[in-house]
């Protein structure tokens, strides 16, 4: 059982956050890219919707992500 524990812990750890910090940030990337895959789906059928939502999401994210990590240290 604590091997299993240790699996839920090891890349929350890993980055210095608890296991629902970690959920957390996820789910605050997750949210936007769905919305992003749904514009961009839209945008292919469409493609006078939605023109630059896609990319803009992703960009920001990117910036996020990438650009401003300021991961926290253990």
């Amino acid at each position: 059982m604590e091997k299993i524990l240790q699996l839920f812990k090891e890349h929350p750890d890993s980055v210095g956050e608890s296991y629902f910090e970690h959920m957390s940030a996820s789910f605050s990337f997750a949210v936007p890219l769905l919305s992003a895959a749904i514009a961009a789906f839209i945008h292919g059928v469409f493609p006078f919707f939605f023109v630059r939502t896609g990319s803009r999401i992703v960009t920001r994210l990117h910036e996020r992500m990438v650009v401003h990590r300021t991961a926290k240290k253990a």
